[in-house]
């Protein structure tokens, strides 16, 4: 499966998963059992997802604060999970990422949205002011 396709798998995963209608693990059983993919590839949409689901309140919080900060240049309804899904990598797994798999990964999906995370993510200020509490 391409990256970029690997992507849109993570974002359709998460966008999918009813925390009233069942657990993460049957959601994510579910959803991974449709598709024809490698083990690998299973591995990675399952640690996103649970990632996501982990650190929710903290994608909740820094996505509110791209959609702020950048409301001329972004869409909260269609970019939110992809927002969240690149946030948790470089917050939390970057170390356990390969860099040319990580830099795969990025160059495989859409620059513009990419550029306005980036552009939040490594402004410290910003940061400071608008997540760090």
């Amino acid at each position: 499966m391409k990256y970029s396709q690997l992507i849109e798998k993570c974002v359709e995963l998460i966008d999918t998963y009813d925390e009233n209608k069942m657990t993460p693990d049957s959601h994510a059983e579910a959803f991974l059992s449709s598709l024809k993919c490698e083990d690998t590839e299973r591995v990675f949409l399952k640690q996103i997802f649970y990632g996501c689901e982990r650190y929710r309140g903290f994608l909740k919080v820094s996505n509110n604060a791209i959609f702020t900060q950048f409301s001329g240049s972004t869409n909260r309804k269609n970019d939110g999970t992809f927002f969240a899904i690149f946030t948790y990598l470089i917050c939390f797994r970057m170390d356990e990422l390969p860099f040319n798999e990580f830099k795969k990964i990025i160059l495989a999906q859409d620059q513009v949205k990419l550029n306005v995370l980036f552009t939040f993510l490594f402004d410290f200020e910003l940061l400071r002011n608008s997540v760090f509490d």
